[in-house]
């Protein structure tokens, strides 16, 4: 089974039959149904296993939706594949060739592999857990490492770590299809603020923004190239002031062949003190928008709601 795994991998990526719609997605790999083959760390491993030795990456935050994260490490030189999942999530688990050996450490052979995420993975912390194969296709002791999942609601990491503060308010809109639709926003002092100018405050000639500036955090869909999110925020790290008004639209900038596109509006509230504070829905509207409402910048686009706080 691993020999036929392994020929099928060399050929067949994520996007090629079962595993397409897994949490994790590994490209150049083989997906199998079922538990991940192994031992866990500190259980009765039988001896002359292949081991993992190393596994790492160089950030251990998976934004909603992120493609191609590399993920590296090292196996003792007696192993043939490694096999790769999310602890608790999905049906199965990911299997591909062990590569060459690493001069740096003798007796060791390297891996790597290339990782893409769904974005409607809960917000959290997850164990990304890996395991070395053998060609006789046993299975060593596994290896973990933590992922922090980040929200869609951007909310500083704080579903990873809860000592971390939300911002105060979060304006999210997001939409059915691929198409360019950006949030626009009109300032109280009249400014409109968009993917292309994001600063709510400017800031002051030639300098950078403040630390925690509110701003929009994205320009999704920008020249109809797909991210797989089709959503922007307006994050405000403070909430605005009381009783400022904030004109809100949605402006399809380019309908990228798209017949009509859905769109959600909601504007998000942190409520709560410390560990427990988060962030709540305190508006929401749809609606849909045609080639009809389609700006090319030229406008604002559909006005939504004047929201006042």
């Amino acid at each position: 089974m691993l020999a036929a795994a392994l020929a099928v991998s060399a050929c067949h990526g994520p996007d090629h039959g079962e595993g397409a719609d897994e949490p994790i997605r590994v490209r150049g790999a083989q997906f199998l149904e079922g538990d991940l083959p192994g031992s866990p760390r500190g259980g009765d491993t039988p001896d002359g296993r292949p081991s993992i030795t190393s596994f790492d990456f160089t950030n251990p935050t998976v934004l909603p939706g992120q493609a191609q994260k590399s993920i590296q490490g090292r196996s003792t030189d007696d192993a043939a594949a490694i096999a790769i999942r999310l602890a608790g999530l999905g049906s199965g688990y990911w299997i591909l060739p062990i590569g060459g050996p690493d001069p740096q450490y003798p007796g060791e052979l390297t891996w790597a592999l290339s990782a893409d995420f769904a974005a409607d993975v809960s917000p959290g912390l997850y164990d990304l857990v890996v395991v070395a194969i053998d060609a006789e296709g046993r299975a060593g002791e596994q290896r973990e490492q933590s992922l922090c999942f980040a929200s869609r609601i951007p909310d500083n990491l704080h579903a990873c770590n809860p000592d971390r503060a939300p911002p105060d308010v979060v304006i999210a809109l997001t939409w059915s299809a691929d198409a360019d639709v950006d949030l626009v926003v009109r300032t109280p002092e009249g400014r409109l603020i968009g993917p292309k100018n994001p600063l709510v405050d400017p800031p002051g000639e030639g300098g950078p923004p403040p630390p925690g500036a509110s701003a929009i955090d994205r320009d999704s869909l920008a020249s109809c190239l797909p991210d797989g999110l089709r959503q922007e925020n307006l994050v405000f790290q403070k909430r605005p002031a009381a009783g400022s008004v904030f004109r809100i639209h949605a402006d399809l900038f380019d309908s990228c062949g798209a017949s009509s596109v859905s769109f959600h509006l909601a504007v998000y509230e942190a409520q709560g003190e410390g560990k427990t504070r988060e962030l709540v829905a305190r508006f929401e509207q749809s609606g849909v928008l045609t080639p009809f409402d389609q700006t090319g910048g030229t406008s604002p686009g559909v006005v939504i709601v004047d929201y006042s706080f």
